[in-house]
């Protein structure tokens, strides 16, 4: 029983210090920013390519 109780203390321990964990606020908010970017640039083309489709075979 008391080896449960460690293993989740040090599962909570974890969750209070996952961002360190992960580079830091700097490091999340810089990789998150550029996902984003880098999401926003495979959407943009394809729905562009899409509407543009469509007005060709309209006019």
């Amino acid at each position: 029983m008391n080896v449960i109780v460690h293993k989740h203390l040090v599962f909570a321990g974890v969750g209070r210090v996952w961002l360190l964990l992960l580079g830091g606020q700097t490091q999340w908010t810089v990789g998150l920013f550029a996902t984003l970017i880098s999401i926003s640039s495979i959407i943009a083309p394809d729905t562009y390519a899409f509407v543009g489709g469509k007005v060709l075979v309209i006019v």
